[in-house]
């Protein structure tokens, strides 16, 4: 064996050996940190070969470096840009955008035992905390408008027709959702409000979310309802809908009008809508806040937030 060959044998074992020992601390040091990341169903083993091939060496060497101290960031190879990252731990790497924790937080120091309208101080206190967390206005009332109550309970609807001729074999845009959401049936026609499209051809994926996240309210029961130009205002008019249970919430667009007064309940929500609440299938009685969405400032978008 020649002298070259024989270094690089050496060097080898050498890097075998380092890299033995910084994962062995390493693993030490952050075993919190990789139980996080394999609870996240990530394979921390894998790691290296899912980042990029090839990059081993500079990876091993970069491990070195920052663990010495005497590199600074800009000079590890590019495997540590979050961009080459598997997506998996860029994805589970970043911060919580669930905020339920905190929205039963606000509502549990806010609302009511009993389900009944909130006063105008509790309207203000829960619409001004919820919107800054939220980040979009909602609000009890909107250019003079109210529903006849903000807090009241909520049933789970059938699906709206959202076209002429739309049935449920052409309603779901996929096998698992028609699995999951068929047994809620079928409303047989329009909404109140009209159908959501003329045609099947002028049903754009904007009005697609419209009826999937579609809401029942008691506009019949709300002040000033009859009036002229009140049905117009409320027509596809949005709505935040929240679980103060789970903290979960969902924006909606009023697709239709109801439910009976007899029925107990203030409120309907689409398949779809209920389960972004915590609340499908059907189960048990529950209150749920309605609070308008201000669209003054800019569109907000349908779905769970």
């Amino acid at each position: 064996m020649d002298s070259t060959a024989a270094t690089f044998k050496q060097l080898k074992s050498g890097f075998e050996t380092k890299y033995q020992d910084l994962r062995t601390e390493f693993e030490e040091k952050h075993s919190e940190s990789l139980t996080w990341l394999r609870e996240k169903g990530i394979d921390v083993e894998a790691l290296p070969t899912q980042a990029a091939k090839g990059v081993a060496t500079g990876a091993a060497a970069g491990v070195m470096l920052l663990s010495s101290g005497v590199a600074p960031s800009r000079e590890l190879p590019s495997i540590y840009n979050e961009k080459e990252l598997p997506g998996a731990v860029v994805a589970s790497a970043k911060p919580s955008q669930d905020k339920s924790a905190q929205i039963r937080k606000i509502l549990a120091a806010n609302l009511p035992k009993e389900v009944r309208p909130l006063t105008a101080s509790e309207e203000k206190k829960i619409s001004g905390e919820l919107s800054a967390l939220l980040g979009f206005k909602v609000v009890a009332q909107l250019q003079g408008r109210r529903l006849n109550t903000n807090y009241g309970y909520i049933g789970t609807e059938s699906h709206l027709t959202r076209y002429p001729g739309d049935n449920l074999s052409t309603h779901f845009d996929s096998a698992a959702a028609a699995d999951r959401y068929a047994q809620s049936g079928w409303a047989g026609g329009r909404g109140a409000f009209g159908y959501f499209a003329r045609d099947s051809r002028s049903l754009t994926a904007d009005l697609i979310q419209q009826e999937k996240y579609y809401l029942v309210v008691q506009t019949f029961a709300s002040p000033g309802w009859g009036k002229p130009g009140v049905y117009e205002w409320f027509k596809q008019r949005k709505f935040l809908v929240v679980n103060p249970n789970t903290g979960k919430t969902v924006v909606g667009v009023l697709g239709d009008s109801g439910p009976a007064i007899s029925t107990g309940k203030q409120y309907g929500g689409s398949p779809e809508v209920m389960d972004a609440l915590g609340l499908y299938p059907p189960r048990a009685q529950q209150g749920v806040l309605f609070l308008f969405v201000d669209e003054g400032s800019g569109k907000i978008e349908v779905g769970p937030k």
